[in-house]
């Protein structure tokens, strides 16, 4: 009996243990940044072409901090090019002050996390069905 009333104040002193250590380790993110987990809802604040925009709260993901987005599965044309003008126009029109939720991000191109974007429950490439991302394109996607 005394032998398992010792096992049993082990494990509850290794379990604090381990949990004080986590409490200290964790870090923290600053107040106006959200960490990207599974769901995040986050403000559109400015609009910079038809497939980028920024964000308020900034991001946190793997250890960086940013505030601008790429949102996955789509591809407008880029500044210069026929139609840029259309989509920066119709995404601002969409999104400008409006709220959006991130998901599964991927990874980080010139500071924009590239993650998986919906506007009122829709994934937002389904708004620009014109400029859906293609097999034999999806590095330029991506990139």
């Amino acid at each position: 009996m005394i032998f398992k009333i010792t096992l049993i104040l082990i494990a509850a002193i290794l379990i604090t243990a381990a949990i004080v250590d986590l409490l200290k380790t964790k870090e923290r993110v600053p107040e106006n940044y959200q960490s990207i987990t599974f769901e995040n809802v986050f403000k559109v604040t400015e609009i910079v072409d038809g497939d980028t925009f920024k964000i308020d709260p900034g991001w946190k993901w793997n250890g960086k901090t940013g505030n601008t987005i790429r949102p996955l599965g789509y591809d407008t044309p880029e500044k210069g090019e026929p139609e840029f003008n259309e989509t920066t126009e119709k995404l601002k029109q969409l999104l400008l002050d409006q709220e959006v939720e991130l998901k599964n991000p991927i990874k980080l191109s010139y500071n924009r996390l590239l993650c998986d974007v919906y506007f009122n429950n829709k994934k937002l490439s389904n708004y620009f069905p014109e400029y859906l991302a293609k097999e034999n394109n999806s590095q330029k996607i991506n990139a």
